[in-house]
């Protein structure tokens, strides 16, 4: 017996409504880890999942062909050690001596692969960098977020200096930074830097 509209069907009946919905575009499949959600062997576009071992939620983007689409986080949130540089020298100083991917300061981690964004999307890097003592005068951190660069330059006098950069970015994107230690400042006898980088599909 087919269920029509209007009779209640039984377990075991077809269901041949008219406006049938896609469950599998509707339903939050939770899946152990990203293995177990890659072993879906063709989750249509549009499907939303959970991994269990970092409780993000992913949906599947891309054109229709299956070799070309990709699973991407909706939010994702990842925070770096707080990584000590050592002290500083009084007067000018630079470190690193050039534009260096932030990659290396996280522990691993899903968010940058190979130290390239992993997904196409909004990307946003905030860098905090801390010494003692501290001091009036500047210092400036620089982000390099896709190619999009960003400048902070901060009195010093809390002993703490923050730059914060977003760019819309396709996947495959180094981000980089820098900090520059004005001339008149005095030396620091600790440093440090720490970075927390955010992932938002859109």
């Amino acid at each position: 017996m087919e269920w029509k509209r209007g009779m209640p069907p039984t377990d075991t009946d077809p269901i041949v409504s008219p406006w049938y919905q896609d469950t599998a575009r509707k339903i939050v499949h939770t899946f152990a880890n990203n293995a177990a959600r890659d072993a879906w062997a063709s989750p249509p576009l549009g499907a939303v999942c959970t991994t269990a071992d970092t409780g993000w939620y992913w949906v599947r983007v891309g054109p229709p062909a299956a070799a070309s689409a990709m699973w991407v986080p909706l939010t994702a949130t990842a925070t770096s050690n707080n990584t000590s540089l050592g002290s500083m020298p009084a007067g000018g100083f630079v470190w690193p001596a050039s534009l260096t991917n932030i990659s290396g300061y996280f522990p691993a981690n899903q968010l940058l692969v190979g130290g390239l964004t992993a997904w196409p999307g909004l990307w946003t890097v905030e860098a905090i960098f801390t010494a003692t003592p501290t001091d009036a005068n500047d210092v400036t951190i620089k982000l390099d977020v896709g190619g999009k660069i960003t400048a902070q330059t901060a009195s010093f006098a809390f002993g703490t200096a923050a730059a914060f950069g977003q760019a819309r970015l396709a996947n495959g994107v180094a981000i980089n930074w820098q900090m520059y230690k004005a001339a008149a400042t005095a030396a620091f006898t600790s440093t440090s830097i720490q970075f927390v980088l955010s992932y938002h599909w859109a």
